[in-house]
């Protein structure tokens, strides 16, 4: 049985329990052989000796590092000859014999072969064997394209094992792409060679100083005590690993252990050419204090920014009332709005006159533009950037083309730049483009020169109200989370400040909606739910019963595509609102899984008919 307990992407942290024994994932298949040191602090096993006592142990069927003996009951991982070294190879015919035989007994290990249906989850196997990946760090490309076509192929109740792979320096990346479980093969071939391996590095055994861990304070490093430092280094990783998924953190671990060309490529072609099959599976909120470190240029194409970049251009709508567009520069504080610096630019642009008509949109990297009124939303509200006033040839060229596409979409009558040192843009923007920030954006000449040009073209087609204003930019946030007819629910709202949150009402204040800057969505009543229904496609519909506190995936009838996990969806029965809630997971997963939760509830229909 497999319990996932956290999810982030494509990596899980699961509990895998077979035979009444149970194993954390991801983690490090420890080998147990007669003629191997045992590391006795492994958390699972893979052996040829029997059961590693008390221990999660998978049985080996031989390897090259592990001769077969006589094992014990555990679980088998299979030994044949002619395992493809990749999945685009062509298994011979007594591969294919085994195979089936694998899928006919319904065992707990089922070996991939090269070539294999579309999708394979109708096996009972829990566990799949990758022989593949191994040989596949040698052609990132294809790897990446294996793991993708396997993930889709194998569902969702099943883990990947890649044998032969679990350098430390690899583990953060593998469970980044879905791999599940590695094995030691990998610390004792460095071991026999004298290397010790660390997460990004590695060291000759007779380097001193480096290391604190068991092994490395014993005395001398032969290799049984290089094998024993790696296998500390590895389970170290693995639990550093858990904890990143636990903490929706792991991409910013995987981009700082990057250290081999192989790891590059293949994240970058997960992140280009995979992206739509990743995309699904990140979540569109992460808690504040989560957050997304953007460090280096591998956060371009990270599958949260640019989801972001694209919604922005595809679903986002200015405000109807607002067509002077300002562009203004980031903040190092989030939400931009809290900065002293957007507070400056706000109070300039009162001074103008009619801010209503003023349309308010932050450049910045790795996001592109941002709507002011978005910037709460995930990942605008809670990332962080390094500040150097210089942009890479890359950033330019993705700012530029986002700013050209969103003031072509937006149809502004005016655009006024308020962006110092960023010349480079002139190119993207209409011809009367207005500049005004000069060397410093937030220096006294330059905000008199903001309100200056902001005063005539703000006023040329009468005054907007702050009430409209309010109105118009909330339609324009509900649009970006819930796509089209998402503005429904803006309809005669009014929209107001809570503390740092914002609360929308209708007429009779009745509450519809609630900004949070922890969540960074709008979090709706039953009241805002009924506003949507049947014109979002962000509804779950579930079997004939009443949900209350979490909705399980095979209670799932159908969900709409867009869902990710974090979502705010409705939960429905044959177009009958029965509650609200949360995204568990992706649309995919809910369709597809056999277990899990898939929708936690927030209010609900009671079981009398009234909102719960």
């Amino acid at each position: 049985m497999i319990e996932i307990l956290a999810r982030d992407g494509l990596a899980r942290e699961a509990r895998w329990t077979c035979d009444g024994l149970s194993a954390v994932t991801p983690n490090i298949l420890f080998l147990r052989s007669g003629g191997l040191p045992l590391f006795e602090r492994g958390e699972c096993y893979l052996s040829a000796g029997g059961p590693v006592g008390g221990r999660f142990t998978l049985s080996s069927g031989g390897s090259w590092f592990l001769e077969r003996e006589a094992s014990g009951p555990a679980p088998a991982i299979p030994a044949f000859p002619n395992v493809p070294s990749g999945l685009e190879a062509r298994p011979g015919e007594s591969f294919e014999a085994a195979l089936e035989g694998f899928r006919r007994s319904g065992g707990p290990v089922l070996p991939v072969p090269g070539e294999f249906p579309e999708r394979i989850e109708e096996a009972l196997s829990e566990l799949l064997l990758f022989p593949g990946a191994l040989g596949g760090t040698l052609r990132p490309r294809g790897l990446a394209a294996d793991l993708v076509r396997l993930k889709q192929a194998a569902g969702f109740g099943r883990l990947v094992y890649a044998p032969g792979l679990g350098d430390p320096a690899h583990i953060a990346l593998l469970a980044y792409c879905g791999v599940d479980l590695l094995d030691s093969a990998p610390l004792l071939a460095a071991a026999r060679l004298g290397v010790r391996l660390f997460p990004g590095w590695k060291a000759h055994a007779a380097e001193e100083g480096l290391c604190h861990c068991p092994a490395c304070e014993g005395g001398a490093l032969g290799p049984e005590a290089v094998y024993l430092h790696n296998c500390f280094a590895a389970l170290s990783e693995v639990r550093t690993v858990r904890a990143a998924v636990r903490r929706g953190r792991l991409r910013e671990l995987v981009e700082g252990r990057l250290s081999e060309a192989w790891q590059v490529s293949l994240l970058r072609h997960l992140d280009l050419h995979h992206h739509d099959f990743c995309e699904r599976y990140f979540p569109v909120a992460r808690p504040a204090a989560a957050g997304l470190d953007a460090l280096g240029l591998a956060s371009l194409s990270r599958p949260e920014v640019v989801r972001f970049r694209r919604r922005v251009l595809e679903r986002y709508r200015r405000p109807p009332s607002s067509p002077v567009l300002l562009l203004l520069p980031c903040s190092a504080r989030k939400p931009y709005s809290d900065s002293l610096s957007h507070r400056a630019f706000r109070a300039a642009t009162d001074r103008a006159g009619n801010p209503g008509a003023v349309h308010e949109a932050v450049v910045t990297s790795p996001l592109g533009i941002v709507p002011l009124e978005l910037d709460s939303i995930y990942p605008a509200g809670s990332y962080d950037v390094p500040v150097t006033g210089d942009w890479d040839e890359t950033e330019r060229r993705m700012v530029s083309g986002q700013l050209e596409h969103f003031v072509r979409r937006g149809g502004y009558s005016a655009v006024v730049c308020h962006l110092p040192g960023m010349d480079f843009l002139a190119g993207a923007l209409p011809p009367g483009t207005v500049f005004t920030a000069g060397r410093r954006a937030t220096s006294p000449a330059s905000l008199s020169a903001l309100s200056r040009a902001l005063r005539p073209l703000s006023n040329e087609n009468g005054r907007v109200g702050r009430r409209e204003a309010s109105r118009e930019r909330f339609a324009s946030l509900a649009r970006f989370q819930f796509g089209p007819g998402g503005e429904a629910l803006a309809e005669r709202c009014e929209v107001r400040r809570r503390g740092i949150d914002l609360r929308v009402t209708d007429g009779q204040r009745t509450q519809l909606a609630l900004l949070g800057r922890e969540r960074g969505l709008l979090s709706l009543t039953m009241e805002g739910a009924r506003r949507l229904l049947g014109r979002t496609a962000y509804e779950v519909e579930i079997g004939d019963f009443r949900p209350s506190g979490t909705v399980f995936a095979p209670g799932v009838v159908r969900a709409g595509a867009d869902i990710r996990p974090g979502d705010e969806v409705l939960v429905t029965r044959g177009g009958e609102l029965r509650g609200v809630g949360v995204a568990l997971m992706s649309a995919a997963e809910m369709e597809r899984a056999g277990r899990g939760g898939a929708v936690r509830m927030r209010h609900h229909v009671s079981t009398r008919g009234g909102g719960g």
